[in-house]
Order: C-alpha cells, then structure tokens, then sequence
C-alpha cells in the first residue's frame, strides 16, 4: 500500500501537476493509473487493519496453518470490501457479506483442526503444552515476529537471562516453572513487567508448557 503511494499515485500526480503548470496537455493515464493503484489499497483495507490487529488472535496467527489461514482472511475481507463498495447496484450484498463471513469461518475452523505438522512430531507433554500456548494467549507476546512485547522464547531452556537488575540467570526448569506462576520475580532486561501470574494453571500444565518451552 506505501508503494503505491510513493511510487505511483504521488509521483504521477506530481507529472500531471507539472504538465498542468508548464501549460502543456496532461495525459489522463497517469490519472488512470494511480485511480487504479489507490483502488487495490481501498480493498487491502480491512486485510491490512486485521494484520494491524493480528497480535490480538494468537489462535490465528500462531497456529500450525497460519499462512493459509491469513489467505482466506485476506480473501474474505477483499471481498466484503467489494460487496460494499455494489451495494448500489447489487440486491443482495448484505446477505453475500453474511454469506462469506459464514464460509471464511468455516475454512478457519477446518484449518484450525488440522494438526500441526510439527506438533505432531512432539512428545504428548510438549503437544499438549502447545496447545495451551494458543488457549492461553501466550503467542500474543512471544509468538516469532510479534511486536516484542515479551521476550523471545526460542531457545529459551538452559540459556542465560540478563534481568532488569543486570543480573544474570539460566533459563532451568525452575526458572520456567516460576516464570509462568510468579512472572514479576525475575523481569528480563528491556521489557515491562506486564504478563500476568498464570497460577490458575495446574502443576501438570505448567510441566506440559515447561517441555513445550524446552522444544522451541
């Protein structure tokens, strides 16, 4: 979308604004072109304000068919966009924007059910531990590529840890398990001490989260 402002609707505007002053005839296709060009941005809209927002469903972008997922997410929304934009002339769009909201979630909720591959090569405890990384919203700040809201998680077991106090620390099954129930105890340099305590979880899921956090 920057590009073709930069590169396109901008710079022929400029050309058309420069034959305008030199007194010369303007040639209407670079008019046609950036009314083309601001015509894709118009339907890269709502795709591009869910991408804005994706952080918020760490179910979606995090899951093991993220890629197809956010297709049919871009697809879906380009289209309401278009069915908006034939309100004046189409009978039915509002019924075919409920129509196609209908089907996306379908397609999401099938690729949602399909395992993930690598997940299915992890050992039960670390499989399970995956799963409650999703429910639990823990991708929405660790997730690889996020804003970095919070630290990095990839191989993170058995690596040292430089704390907000310059202190260091290896990053053991105990200071998992403690980070998870009491994240305030030991903040990570260069982030806010802003996840909240998971002591709702059970022994046997922090264990289970531990092991995934041990395969990343």
């Amino acid at each position: 979308m920057s590009s073709n402002v930069f590169f396109h609707i901008i710079r022929n505007q400029k050309k058309f604004m420069a034959s305008l002053l030199a007194g010369e005839p303007h040639d209407m296709k670079y008019g046609k072109q950036a009314k083309m060009r601001s015509m894709h941005n118009h339907y890269m809209t709502f795709p591009v304000l869910f991408m804005m927002l994706s952080a918020h469903f760490p179910q979606l972008t995090s899951a093991g068919q993220n890629v197809p997922i956010l297709t049919v997410i871009i697809i879906a929304l380009a289209t309401v966009k278009h069915l908006m934009n034939s309100r004046y002339h189409f009978r039915h769009w509002l019924a075919s924007i409920f129509g196609t909201f209908i089907l996306a979630c379908l397609l999401i909720g099938v690729l949602l059910a399909a395992p993930a591959e690598r997940n299915s090569s992890l050992p039960p405890a670390a499989a399970e531990g995956a799963k409650l990384f999703l429910s639990q919203g823990c991708a929405a700040c660790h997730q690889a590529g996020a804003s970095q809201l919070g630290p990095n998680l990839q191989g993170i077991a058995g690596s040292t840890q430089i704390l907000a106090d310059d202190s260091k620390v290896v990053a053991n099954d105990a200071y998992l398990h403690e980070s998870i129930r009491q994240p305030q105890l030991k903040i990570v340099k260069g982030f806010a001490p802003a996840m909240p305590p998971f002591t709702h979880l059970t022994d046997t899921q922090v264990d289970q989260l531990v092991a995934y956090l041990k395969t990343l």
